[in-house]
């Protein structure tokens, strides 16, 4: 089968479907991507293929507050990769080499996984078994991340 890169007319299609199955699961807001970041996803060489891809639209459902998924909703390597808008062809860029995790990244992935649990906990009225549920982990692995981003039930 040939690569993600290889098939842009895919893209959008599979952008678009992970988005919706994602956001039942997350249980997030928005219901549309912005052609922005449409545009961004189709120009990006996507060196990790449809689990990339993916993660990315998880990524950004999580980092979006609204009901669009705009362009600085996207990971930081996906908008950095991809060329600047508005210039002429859709081209795969060549391949930069990725850089290790970015800190400022791994802080926002952190930070907003901590806003997921924070608000599965106050949804579910703290009761663990129900967030552990929708969150689709074990409990001791909620426990565990509750117990490293600082989260405890208020008094």
């Amino acid at each position: 089968m040939p690569s993600l890169r290889d098939r842009r007319e895919d893209i959008e299609p599979l952008a678009l479907n992970f988005s919706n199955l994602l956001r039942v699961d997350l249980n997030v807001a928005p219901e549309r991507i912005s052609p922005e970041a449409l545009e961004t996803l189709q120009r990006f060489f996507w060196p990790g293929n449809v689990r990339q891809l993916r993660n990315a639209i998880e990524y950004a459902l999580v980092m979006s507050k609204g009901e669009v998924i705009g362009f600085e909703h996207l990971p930081e390597e996906v908008r950095q990769q991809a060329p600047a808008q508005g210039g002429g062809s859709a081209a795969a860029p060549a391949a930069a080499p990725l850089k290790p995790a970015d800190p400022g990244l791994r802080n926002s992935v952190r930070e907003a996984e901590a806003e997921l649990i924070r608000a599965a906990l106050v949804r579910h009225h703290w009761q663990i078994s129900k967030v552990a549920r929708e969150l689709k982990v074990s409990r001791s692995t909620l426990y565990m991340h509750m117990k490293a981003y600082g989260i405890s039930r208020p008094d």
